[in-house]
């Protein structure tokens, strides 16, 4: 409560100390789950940021207004989640109005302390990483808004070297986190260097358990032969258990228009497939992205001109070859419009990772001022 009641008086005093910026975005979305059901939404976001030679304010007002059956489901062949008393049969979306960024800013010379509601990402991959214990929204999540949670990061900058800490505290005892990050920067390569201790609450079925959990990470990063090219190495290290987790990747922009991104992950302690209903049902109780041992990320953009743009995000396992992707048109016809059309698909067999569901189509059009 007496950090609610700081930020409050924080946040005060910058009314009288800088003028604001504000901008508005309008979204209309459209929701198909093919086969299944549809709706739309509207979500208008607010903007308010000002800032002066030592403070920033800034603040993300997110406002979603649902239209038609707004309720979705997950899909496991052979498995009724309902009927042993797991999960819903259906996820029902209800508006949402709150704050999605709230954050206080202040910095001096080489110093920053800023605290609230701000986006956090330690690592350089684009889809996944481990080490993004802060904050991890999926790239293949159309559905649901990201919200950031409450932070405290503490940072300061000395020649090439940057030392952070950071503190968050998610209103539960046993999901609270503190982590120290290292960063070096030269003329030849970043490196990172992550430490961090976590808590959090494991779900086995109707078990519930509280673990405590230690990383230890460290990264390179290098465009000095063209394309930038860099790996990642964590430990993780759960009650007495130690799990390890590489990854290899790559980027390149290709005649200014066309850019790939791609990496290999392993998770030394993934499961091997085929994977059974337990191991699924335990994936989606406890919010784990992947279950498995070896992966291929994908990401391409394609910029075919100033005002059409195509993506692909995808998710290969290498286990089982099952997939999850993701495809993305955007096409601003006039200043300030933006429309787009996504589509969410998976590839794979009943026991597979990523087995086969129904596509979810999401189509845009929004505009900003």
């Amino acid at each position: 409560m007496k950090k609610y009641l700081l930020l409050s008086f924080l946040l005060f005093k910058t009314l009288t100390l800088f003028s604001y910026i504000l901008n508005v975005k309008y979204n209309f979305n459209y929701f198909y789950f093919y086969n299944s059901n549809y709706f739309s939404a509207h979500d208008l976001i607010l903007d308010l940021e000002n800032s002066n030679n030592y403070l920033k304010f800034f603040a993300q007002f997110d406002a979603r207004i649902y239209e038609g059956d707004a309720r979705y489901e997950i899909p496991y062949p052979d498995v009724d989640f309902s009927s042993i008393g797991l999960m819903p049969e259906y996820f029902y979306l209800s508006n949402r109005f709150k704050f999605t960024q709230l954050y206080l800013s202040f910095f001096k010379d080489n110093f920053n302390f800023k605290v609230g509601k701000f986006p956090l990402k330690w690592s350089f991959s684009e889809i996944y990483s481990p080490v993004d214990i802060f904050y991890f929204h999926s790239p293949f999540e159309m559905v649901s808004l990201i919200d950031y949670p409450s932070n405290m990061l503490l940072s300061f900058s000395k020649n090439n070297l940057t030392t952070s800490f950071v503190y968050q505290d998610n209103k539960d005892l046993f999901s609270s986190k503190e982590g120290l990050y290292l960063e070096y920067l030269n003329n030849f390569f970043n490196s990172r260097f992550f430490l961090s201790r976590y808590s959090q609450v494991r779900k086995n079925l109707t078990v519930l358990d509280s673990v405590e959990n230690i990383l230890l990470g460290i990264s390179f990063l290098s465009e000095y032969t063209g394309p930038a090219i860099y790996n990642e190495m964590v430990m993780i290290k759960t009650d007495d258990k130690y799990r390890y987790h590489l990854k290899l990747g790559y980027d390149y922009t290709f005649f200014e228009k066309l850019y790939l991104n791609q990496e290999i992950y392993i998770n030394f302690s993934g499961y091997d497939e085929p994977y059974d209903n337990i191991k699924i049902i335990n994936k989606y109780l406890n919010g784990d992205f992947l279950i498995g041992k070896y992966y291929l990320f994908t990401i391409l953009l394609f910029n075919l001109d100033e005002n059409l743009k195509l993506s692909f995000n995808s998710i290969l396992n290498l286990d089982d070859i099952s997939s999850i992707w993701i495809f993305n048109l955007s096409f601003t016809p006039l200043k300030n419009i933006l429309t787009s059309f996504s589509i969410v698909g998976t590839y794979g067999q009943n026991r597979d990772e990523f087995f086969k569901i129904p596509y979810v189509f999401l189509f845009q059009i929004g505009t900003s001022f």
